[in-house]
């Protein structure tokens, strides 16, 4: 059966690694379910918080308020939608890779691959937009390759591809082959 087109979005989006059945399905459901109840309640908290705010008269600078409850809604949702699908796929497993003990090596060191790049990227991503916002009136080239640039993004990269080596490991699971 050809996989439709929603359902390898749905897999890339979330990260699943084994098959999209009717078990994973289901747990995706429950998690969308979880994380849109999760993300109404801090919408309805926090819209009634900045009415209050703006009702009271404590706002003198509706601008800057806007960028920063703007930013705040964007960072608050998007952690909200993916540590409520994170637990929720965590408690029922449906993220780990099973591998059997021969393939193991072979899927680590595919593993590790794609951590060192994703690395790069993050770290040519994080180098060109921290030298974007930090150029203090200097000109780009000469602001890109300061060592203080290069050295800031680096361990941003290096710590980043740590934890998602770390993390993403911890998800590999050995299993038993079983062939007869």
């Amino acid at each position: 059966m050809k996989k439709k087109w929603k359902q390898k979005l749905i897999k890339h989006f979330f990260g699943i690694a084994g098959i999209y059945d009717e078990h994973v399905e289901l747990e995706v459901g429950k998690a969308t379910t979880w994380a849109v109840i999760a993300v109404f309640i801090f919408e309805m908290i926090f819209n009634f918080g900045m009415l209050l705010l703006a009702s009271l008269g404590a706002i003198h600078n509706f601008e800057t308020v806007f960028y920063l409850t703007l930013a705040i809604q964007i960072i608050g949702v998007s952690a909200i939608i993916s540590l409520v699908t994170y637990f929720r796929f965590k408690k029922s497993g449906i993220n780990n890779k099973e591998v059997i003990a021969e393939k193991k090596t072979a899927t680590l060191d595919k593993f590790y691959r794609k951590s060192v790049s994703v690395g790069t990227g993050f770290f040519l991503f994080e180098w060109i937009f921290s030298t974007l916002f930090d150029m203090n009136g200097q000109g780009l080239w000469f602001t890109l390759f300061t060592w203080r640039e290069i050295r800031m993004a680096l361990l941003e990269a290096i710590i980043f591809t740590a934890l998602m080596t770390f993390f993403g490991r911890r998800k590999i699971k050995t299993i038993k082959y079983d062939n007869e």
